[in-house]
Parts: C-alpha cells; structure tokens; sequence
C-alpha cells in the first residue's frame, strides 16, 4: 500500500475540547519578533535558519500556542524540541577539523490556523495573498532578515506546509518584479533555500478536515480551509505554481520531505479519521516517511535518534554542507 519508509511509534491519544478555557498569554511572547513571527532560538553563531509553521491547534485552550506547542516532545509538554533537541542533535554531527558546526537559529511562524474565526474578526485575515504577503515582509523584508547570509529550512504541519508552499511562490512572484534592495533579499532567500519538511500535509486535499469545514459559516471560516478540498482546484493552483518553480531551470530548487502519520486520529475534531491519506502526501515530494503515529503525535519525537528529529537534523547538514561548498566555487571562481 505504502512505497516509503515506515518507524514505529507507540500510540498516544487525548481528546481536546471545543469548550476549552480561553488561551494564556505567549510563553514565549518576549521572544516576538512582530505579529508572525518569534525568535525561539537565536544561536551563538547561527550556521542556518529553521523555520517551523504551525497547522491546526490539537486543544482550543492551546491556539495562540500551537507555533510551538505543536513541536514538542512526545512526553513533555514543555519540551519544545527545535530549541533543546533539535541543536543538542546537531551537535553530534560537527566534525572534528569544523569549527562552525550547525547552530541553528530557531524561529516559528504564528498564524490564526483556527477552523472557525469570531465574527467581528471575520476571515479576511487567512487570505491566502494578506497571509503570505505579510509574512513575506515580516520574515524577509524586515528585521528577521531570513535566509540573507546562511542556507533555510522550512518545516510545516498540515496547513502549515501549505502555507509554506504558498508563501514560497509569493516570494517568487514577487522577486520577478521587485527592484533595488528588496529584489536583492528576495532573490537571497531563494537561493538559499535549501530544504522543506511537511508534516503530514494533505497537498490534495483532506476528506477528514474537509467535512468539518462544510459544517461552519461561510462568514466565519478560516478561508485556508479551501485548500483542504479533496482534489480541489485552488490547491491544484498552489501545487502547480510550486512543482513549476522547483523544476524552473536545470535543477531542482530545494529538497522536499513528507512525513506523515499513518494512524487514525482521534483528537478535537477527528473521530478515528485518518486526516492525511497516503495519495495526499506525494504532490512534488522527493523522499517520504510514514510515521507510526496520528496526526498531531508526527511533530512529537520521543528520543534524541526518533526519525522525526534525525532526518530534519540529516537535512540541515546537507543544506549547510553544500552552502560552505558554493561559497568557495564562488570564492575560487
């Protein structure tokens, strides 16, 4: 049934309430950046820029923390594992004569990824081109700078890999008719661009989550939500933009990862629902991985060597080996 690699991970289930209490105040609100972004980890001295985009919130309570709440260990909750696992891993693979190694300097995008939104907000703030718009000029325009002087990895759970696929193509749109200095960062971002991860992301839709979705008000629902579709034209749109850019020229742009979760889920709004078929995850996807696991327990390691740390960490090596590599052509060129 499946063609890609399988791990095995123990099953672990809560169910979260559409009654939860309202949500705390941002643990890591000093650590806020603007209204997208939060500097999670800065490094000492930064090799490569991690960036983690949430998808839907597991628990209501949890929603204006789901940018980091989602990437947590399997067993801690307060184990956010991008800021304590993800750069103690990298550690292991500094070699002996690097001096440098692979600090990374941590960042996660914060988005209102809520199914349903309050009616005096409205939903013009998950338009597709006012999200990536925005996001372009807080995460590259402004001060985050992203992907200017060190490679970029991108890492996106469900909606949140979408949003990475749509925010990679606005940046490409917008690098084509830009002039001077922002054309200039652009162009950068692009070049080091040098791998995306999608956690169980449906790129073709997702029967699961679209069922919820036709149950709300089309005056209240999250419009990223369209996208969820199963085989529904304005991911078709999206997918096509994207597959079109990485296959522009002689080689492909970027490296892409799926990792999804193979085990029904049974959290908020799922009922024992697979959430993210097989057939959804392939669209433009150079190596895939099934994890033992439901939908929101694919961004949960449970150990230092768990092959949702190890394969990011084995990536950002790559993406990092192979800058240091153009910048001596450049250098010798």
């Amino acid at each position: 049934m499946f063609g890609g690699r399988f791990f095995r991970r123990r099953r672990t289930f809560s169910v979260g309430s559409l009654s939860d209490s309202s949500p705390k105040p941002s643990r890591y609100e000093s650590s806020k950046q603007n209204d997208q972004v939060y500097l999670l980890r800065p490094g000492t001295n930064p090799q490569v820029d991690v960036v983690f985009f949430h998808g839907l919130p597991e628990k209501e309570k949890d929603a204006a923390e789901t940018y980091w709440k989602i990437w947590t260990h399997r067993d801690d909750e307060e184990n956010c594992w991008p800021i304590t696992m993800l750069p103690e891993n990298l550690m292991t693979k500094k070699k002996e004569d690097d001096s440098l190694g692979y600090d990374p300097r941590v960042l996660a995008v914060s988005w209102n990824s809520n199914l349903e939104l309050p009616e005096n907000v409205g939903n013009r703030e998950t338009d597709e081109y006012l999200l990536t718009g925005n996001l372009t000029q807080n995460l590259i325009l402004r001060d985050v700078s992203l992907g200017q002087d060190r490679p970029v990895i991108l890492a996106g759970h469900d909606l949140g890999g979408i949003l990475i696929k749509q925010f990679i193509v606005f940046v490409e749109k917008k690098a084509a008719v830009a002039t001077g200095v922002d054309k200039e960062k652009l162009t950068k971002f692009l070049d080091n661009l040098g791998a995306v991860f999608f956690y169980s992301t449906p790129h073709s839709g997702s029967t699961a989550i679209q069922n919820v979705a036709k149950s709300l008000s089309k005056t209240t629902k999250n419009q990223m939500l369209q996208f969820m579709k199963v085989l529904g034209k304005e991911m078709g749109r999206v997918n096509q933009h994207f597959s079109n850019y990485r296959l522009s020229g002689n080689s492909r742009k970027f490296r892409t990862y799926a990792v999804t979760a193979i085990d029904l889920t049974q959290r908020r709004y799922f009922k024992d629902q697979l959430v993210c078929v097989e057939g959804s995850t392939r669209n433009g996807i150079d190596d895939s991985y099934w994890i033992f696991s439901d939908h929101y327990g694919v961004t949960r390691p449970d150990h230092p060597k768990s092959t949702i740390l190890t394969m990011l960490s084995d990536s950002i090596v790559e993406a990092v080996d192979t800058f240091r590599e153009k910048g001596i052509s450049r250098a010798i060129g």
